[in-house]
């Protein structure tokens, strides 16, 4: 693909996550986004470098103070979610080394759903772990108390994953076919 192909997909894909982050929906005090599903979908459907490009751009352009993360926010070291962010990026960079080192296994292509499963998997773990010791340190927390506080956004996260995966498998092949199509010169 050409550079100004990939520049105007990357860029496009940066403005679903920042469109994700803006839907919420309430959740007693704590509104739910869909910025786990809008990052986490561009980590499955881009190539390796490329989704850590996007996530990479994503936090670089929230830190800097536009207002791009969940519900409009900029992103500020002192924020306590702002250790999800981390976990965004590091997602990114660990799911897409994986996804370079094995996608042309041949175990991995026809293990789909269990290669999916466990990037999911990777995804939660990874976000969490930054996420929750984060929050713990900026708000002088303990760590039972905020890892109840945030087992039900787990779970939501979790569903939301799955239904990152039916619109993976829908839309994979258009991306692919994007990705890696010769332009005629």
């Amino acid at each position: 693909m050409n550079l100004t192909k990939r520049i105007v997909l990357d860029s496009l894909l940066v403005a679903v996550i920042i469109i994700c982050a803006m839907i919420s929906f309430p959740l007693g005090s704590v509104p739910v986004t869909l910025q786990v599903f809008g990052v986490f979908l561009v980590i499955m459907i881009t190539p390796s470098l490329d989704g850590i490009i996007i996530v990479g751009l994503y936090v670089l352009l929230g830190t800097a103070g536009l207002p791009v993360f969940a519900g409009g926010t900029s992103g500020s070291f002192a924020s306590p979610t702002y250790g999800f962010i981390i976990g965004f990026l590091l997602s990114a960079v660990i799911i897409g080394i994986i996804k370079y080192i094995f996608e042309s296994k041949e175990i991995f292509k026809s293990k789909k759903i269990l290669t999916f499963i466990i990037y999911a998997m990777l995804f939660i773990l990874i976000t969490y772990a930054c996420g929750i010791p984060y929050f713990m340190v900026i708000l002088k927390m303990k760590f039972w108390p905020s890892l109840l506080y945030f087992l039900p956004f787990i779970g939501i996260d979790a569903a939301k994953l799955i239904i990152v995966y039916f619109i993976y498998e829908r839309i994979k092949n258009v991306i692919h076919q994007t990705t890696n199509s010769k332009d005629a010169e």
